[in-house]
This record gives C-alpha cells, structure tokens and sequence, in this order.
C-alpha cells in the first residue's frame, strides 16, 4: 500500500513550487481554499491524488475526508490559523506530528508568554484584558497603572498583526470595545516597547536547530499599517545576531518547539535589551522566504516540506546567492485610484516580487491592516546599503494613487 500525505495549503503557490517536487511513489492529497488553488497549475494537480478546493477549511470536512483515507501517514500544514485544526485531527486518527498540546504555545499568545517568561527570559508586562475591570474606563486605568503609556491589545489568538491595536488614549480603547463583536475574553494587553524590531527565522528537524536567518523590520509591525513595511538580513558576525541566536534558542526550547519552522519576532529596548514577542511554528509570512532564499540559496518552506513528506525537489538550491537581502511591501491606498506604478525602480539589486494592483483600479478599505500593492526584493552588499535602499525605494513612491 502506498504511503499517504494530506497537505493542507493556504500558502502562495510560489513559494512552494510543488510541480518542480522530484517523482515519487506515494499518494499526496491535496486540500486548499479557492483563494490559494486559483494559481495552482494543472501539471501539479494532475500528480496529486487528491485536489480539493474549498470554500473554508473546516474540521467537520476534513475529518470526514481522512476518514475516508486511513491510515494516513503524514499531514502536513503551513498556515498559522490552522496549525491547531491539523494537530487535533492529527490526534484523532493517530497520525504522525505535531498533537494540540504541542501547538497551544505558539497560538495562545497568554500562554506562549507565560511558559517564556518562566524560564526568565525579559518580555514585554502582560495581562489577560478581562483581568483589568469590567468597563472602558476600569480598563484604562488599570492597564495604565500596569503597562505604561502606551499600551497594545491583542488577540490571544491572532496573527502577526492582525487585531491588534496601540491605545495612546482612553477614545482608542473605547472605539474598539463599543464594537459589538468585541470581546475582550479573547484579548490581552501588553507593554509597548519602543525601538528596533527583529524576526528569528528557523528551521528545525529532529529536535535540533538546522538553519537560523535573523532579520531586522524598517518599522515595527504594528506601524505597519502607516505605510511601506519590511525587513533585511543582519550580519551573522554582529552582536545583535548572537544575541539573538541564543535568545531564540532559549525561546523555542522553553516551548518546546515542533520540528518545522518557527518565525519569532523580538523588541530590542530603548535599554539594550531583547524582549521576546511572539513566535509562530511557521514560516514567515509575506516575502520573507524568498529573501531567505535569495541570500541561503534554498527555501525553508520547501526544505520543511521535503523533510515532511521525504520527497526531495529536483531542483532546491540556487545557483547564485547575494550576500545580503531584504523585502519592502507598498500597501493599498484605501479609497483611491490608482494612477501609476512604478515597477522597474531605477535602483541596482531591486527586483519586483509581487504585483496585486493595476493603473485604474480603485481600491475600497483595506482587506487586512497591511493589505499589500506591490513588493520589492532589495539585494546589496551590508544590511546598511539594504536599509538605506529600501528607503530610497519608499522616497521614490512607486505607488501613486488619487483620492476616490
């Protein structure tokens, strides 16, 4: 009988190039969502067993499936929000992986900070939102007295920066709790830290750390609705990467991270020190990979499914690398026409990776807090000429809009 891999897929295609996957003799069934299958290519569905594409990934509809499978060897999942639905159906029909109780830490973020905190690593001061009063106003007062000013609430179980919102007044928190699908049992507040903003990048298999990228935001992520947001590569021979290289294996060994990757995200403070934010049993979102890719010459994401699954690609390293790398998304301007873009910047080493918008579109509300428009690879020879032409690419405004 042959092996059988369910893969759960609500990632980009690109970033996982299935079809390039060398031959193999076992059953892969695949199961997506419309948005994420529409740029699937049929010579990748035409090797898979199975291609289901779903309106929305449910746990009713997937158990009935695997049940129809067993025994299922592996089950494979990259998408944060369904990290949690694969463990207990991994539980459920005795397949291979990552249980619930492995993945709770790195999806309740009251948890994931409590069990770190333990282990006295610094992180930000944080309570549960309902511990702090019953109202607005109790609210307030006490997650000043206890934060500071400002202050960040959460969802417990968010996603990078989805849902979460800076209190720099008692009217930011009123707006948000006098929305009537609010619930604050949901969310916690946290201590906002001022400063530079790092992500940790990991791959890990068999337990160990095998590979470790560390990068560097331009702004942190919860500005990053203000506008052009990214991140670059630092240097492997700074303090800031062995700082954080130790700091981050404390993290995951306190969460006993599952093999996989991991995307951990740190404040560096005003005082000198790190402070662990969240971590993810994922890869990292937007452009990340492929900055990753372009500097190690292979992908995580791909390398984590080949070591999943035991199919190696035909082809996983690239032939030339650069020695430094970062990523720049330009967001949709809300409400507004489109009325120029500015595709091939006049810049060495900047490449255009994503294109979502066209000249003439009008554009409503933003779907999500950083909805992108268009994204840039930048490529250079210190993380300092990156940087500085990741700003020169924000100073060129490659997308231009007009007020609707």
């Amino acid at each position: 009988m042959k092996q059988k891999i369910v893969v759960i897929n609500k990632i980009r295609y690109n970033l996982m190039n299935y079809d390039n996957l060398a031959p193999f003799d076992c059953e892969i069934h695949f199961i997506g969502t419309h948005k994420y299958s529409e740029s699937v290519p049929d010579k990748w569905k035409d090797r898979c067993s199975t291609f289901w594409s779903l309106d929305e990934l449910t746990f009713e509809a997937l158990d009935l499936f695997i049940n129809q499978l067993v025994p299922v060897e592996r089950l494979i999942c990259f998408a944060e929000e369904d990290l949690y639905l694969a463990a207990v159906l991994r539980e459920r029909h005795n397949i291979p992986g990552p249980k619930p109780t492995d993945i709770a830490p790195f999806r309740d973020k009251f948890l994931m900070k409590s069990l770190v905190a333990a282990q006295s690593i610094r992180v930000p001061r944080f309570v549960r939102l309902y511990n702090l009063g019953e109202n607005c106003r109790e609210i307030y007062a006490a997650a000043v007295e206890m934060l500071g000013m400002p202050f960040v609430i959460k969802p417990r179980l968010g996603m990078a920066n989805q849902g979460v919102f800076f209190i720099q007044e008692i009217e930011d928190l009123s707006k948000i709790m006098n929305d009537k699908i609010f619930a604050k049992a949901i969310y916690m507040a946290e201590q906002y830290i001022s400063g530079p903003m790092f992500h940790v990048d990991t791959l890990i298999w068999g337990g160990h750390i095998q590979d470790i990228s560390i990068s560097e935001y331009n702004v942190p992520p919860v500005e990053a609705r203000k506008g052009p947001t990214g991140s670059f590569i630092i240097d492997a021979l700074s303090n800031d990467f062995q700082r954080l290289h130790d700091l981050n294996a404390r993290v995951l060994a306190a969460l006993k991270a599952p093999d996989g990757c991991t995307h951990a995200e740190y404040f560096k403070g005003e005082d000198g020190e790190f402070y662990f934010c969240e971590v993810g049993a994922r890869i990292g979102g937007t452009q990340i990979i492929p900055v990753i890719e372009k500097v190690k010459g292979y992908s995580f994401a791909r390398r984590w499914f080949s070591l999943e699954s035991g199919i190696p690609y035909s082809s996983d390293e690239a032939t030339t690398t650069e020695p430094f790398c970062g990523f720049i998304d330009f967001p949709i301007p809300a409400y507004s026409t489109i009325t120029d873009l500015i595709l091939a910047p006049p810049l060495a080493g900047v490449e255009l990776i994503e294109q979502r918008v066209c000249i003439g579109q009008k554009t409503g509300a933003p779907v999500l807090e950083q909805n992108r428009a268009i994204s840039f690879l930048v490529s250079d020879v210190s993380p300092q000429a990156v940087a500085q032409k990741i700003n020169e690419l924000i100073a060129l405004r490659p997308v231009r809009s007009e007020p609707l």
